[in-house]
């Protein structure tokens, strides 16, 4: 029909074919007479001019959506340093409370704010030490994949025209006794929003060069080298250098400056210029989200404005099989029955029905120079050590600063009691786990009791033998306490205890069924492709083989206690979180333990996340 042709003339595509059928319907079912054809005129002359009207509206409220660049957290941790979190970057602030950069931290809406105290201000993405938790021990950066730092930030001091910025990145946690290197420094103008972009390999002054060695497990970001500096953080990304362009049609050929305003901030992005009067500009460096931006001459005359969205990368998290999932132990802190006793705790109380609250004051109880807090667990059951492999618990700690001091006892210690040697009645032998840092604030942490280093006594007391044995070899455990601070500050620590929980892995015959329970983190979950894979490498191989679904749903699906759902996952408040399950067929699987991993495509990003814990393929 004509009416169709205008309309997709002046629109590019047939949005209203339903006015079409309509017309036609209308047409049909009347012997169309003179009167007739001049209300079918009127009404297209109607529609037409309302499509004329609206067409620059409906233009305008369009945004094109652009994917992500591939960035590192996102992809490797599931946790981007969005800045949403204090967590994204208080592991390791002022290097762990022993040197004071930064004062006046905080996060708020998105933004990391923190006053410059010395000369040499500084905050580490990711913390080269610690065996648990969100560091560069567990989730070292690939430098053959990852090479380009992207930061959008805004820093200001009065009468500074720019600061001096700095990058290092470290192998290890003797950070610069060890291997490490550094960028030059970059010029970042004062009190200006902007993405300052750090190609890694290219920007090298000193040490290590970023691909001398396979992985880096600590990189810092020293912002400025002006003390009484406001510094403000939006976001830190670390990309594969791959660029993600969005183009803008016509620009002049002389330079133009390309900004993103978002949250009433004015961020500048990059200088643009023109080919045939058309710019590209490079987005991979910019965190998911939706944004206005303002193309603008060297005068700040506009030349261009509009709106784009960045594509939020579609993100898995697997909660069965997981470090809760299996068979186990749980001390929920619902009553104080789950403790047995505590000693050098103080103001002991369950709190909303479901924490153990309690305060530990600065050398309480103080044994080897450390405090000495102790929370027994009541054990209900016989315990054998093999029976469980993980060990979690998420934990609050609250003191006067927004960082942890995990040189000053901020560590949890587990302690198991065996049968002394004498074997008498009481006797015991007192085994005690390597550190375990925590954070502040509320943390979750999963222990892996099977791990050579984790899963071995740090020392012991009592009754024991001669030789070592870690966690897996203990046998049956007749005493459980956890020691919850070593505290050697001038402070007391408030802190809560929400659960703690022994899991074992779980065990399946091969042929039978395995409800296989995850999360999408997406703006539209329900438009993800997914599929399954296991393998018995997640690091090096997550794709290794394909897990064949099942046709009808099993009827003897496990209750929900059986499994805890990814306690980050709730804390964080993110959007696009789904419950769902993959019913994943064992047939012809041969007997081994497996990872579950996942990839993912909404259309425009990709991913692949693999579970934390393995799952058992019996025979």
């Amino acid at each position: 029909m004509v009416i169709a042709k205008l309309w997709k003339d002046i629109h590019g595509k047939k949005l209203l074919s339903d006015f079409e059928k309509f017309i036609t319907k209308f047409s049909k079912k009347r012997n169309t007479n003179y009167g007739d054809n001049l209300l079918i005129n009127l009404m297209v002359s109607i529609f037409l001019f309302l499509s004329l009207f609206t067409s620059n509206l409906i233009s305008q409220a369009y945004s094109p959506i652009v994917p992500e660049g591939n960035d590192f957290a996102t992809a490797k941790m599931g946790d981007p340093w969005d800045m949403k979190e204090l967590s994204d970057i208080s592991i390791g602030l002022n290097n762990g409370g022993q040197d004071i950069h930064l004062d006046h931290i905080r996060v708020e809406r998105g933004i990391f704010y923190s006053y410059s105290v010395t000369n040499d201000s500084q905050f580490y993405p990711l913390w080269p030490m610690f065996p648990v938790g969100k560091t560069g021990k567990q989730f070292p950066i690939p430098s053959n994949e990852y090479s380009c730092l992207f930061i959008g930030l805004k820093i200001h001091k009065q009468n500074v025209k720019s600061h001096n910025l700095q990058v290092f990145w470290f192998e290890n946690e003797s950070l610069n006794l060890g291997n490490f290197g550094q960028t030059k420094f970059i010029d970042v103008p004062d009190d200006e929003w902007r993405v300052v972009k750090i190609n890694l390999s290219l920007e090298w002054l000193s040490g290590k060069r970023w691909t001398e060695l396979p992985y880096w497990a600590g990189l810092r970001i020293d912002p400025t080298t002006q003390k009484d500096a406001n510094i403000e953080v939006d976001w830190v990304r670390l990309t594969n250098c791959k660029g993600v362009f969005y183009e803008i049609n016509n620009l002049p050929s002389s330079l133009s400056k390309f900004y993103l305003i978002k949250d009433e901030r004015k961020i500048f992005v990059e200088n643009i210029s023109s080919l045939n009067g058309v710019g590209k500009i490079d987005l991979q460096g910019v965190e998911p989200g939706n944004y206005s931006y303002v193309v603008e001459n060297s005068n700040g005359g506009i030349l261009s404005q509009g709106s784009i969205i960045i594509n939020q990368s579609p993100i898995v998290k697997i909660s069965r099989p997981s470090p809760t999932s299996g068979p186990s132990i749980a001390w929920n802190m619902s009553s104080l029955s789950d403790v047995l006793k505590t000693e050098c705790v103080e103001e002991v109380s369950i709190t909303n029905g479901e924490e153990l609250r309690f305060k530990t004051a600065p050398l309480s109880c103080q044994n080897g120079g450390v405090a000495d807090p102790k929370i027994f667990l009541r054990i209900r059951d016989k315990i054998i050590s093999s029976d469980y492999r993980f060990l979690s618990y998420r934990l609050f700690t609250e003191w006067s600063k927004p960082w942890a001091n995990v040189p000053k006892g901020m560590i949890v210690r587990w302690i198991w009691s065996t049968q002394g040697t004498s074997f008498r009645d009481g006797y015991r032998c007192h085994w005690v786990s390597q550190d375990l840092p925590f954070d502040v604030g509320w943390q979750v942490y999963n222990v892996d009791l099977f791990d050579q280093f984790l899963g071995s006594p740090e020392q012991k007391a009592g009754e024991c033998p001669s030789i070592q044995r870690n966690w897996q070899e203990a046998g049956e455990i007749f005493e459980l306490r956890f020691d919850p601070n070593e505290n050697i500050t001038d402070e007391y620590f408030l802190q809560k205890i929400d659960w703690i929980m022994l899991s074992g892995v779980e065990i399946v015959k091969s042929g039978s069924i395995f409800s296989v329970y995850y999360s999408i983190i997406d703006e539209s979950p329900d438009s993800v492709q997914i599929e399954f894979f296991y393998t018995s490498d997640p690091k090096n191989e997550p794709l290794q083989k394909k897990a064949l679904p099942v046709t009808q749903p099993p009827s003897n699906l496990p209750p929900h206690y059986l499994y805890v759902t990814y306690l980050p996952l709730i804390l964080n408040n993110t959007r696009g979180l789904y419950g769902m399950s993959f019913d994943w067929n064992t047939t012809g699987v041969s007997p081994s333990n497996y990872y579950l991993c996942a990839k993912v495509d909404d259309g425009l990003n990709q991913g692949t996340y693999c579970s934390t814990a393995p799952l058992r393929i019996n025979p």
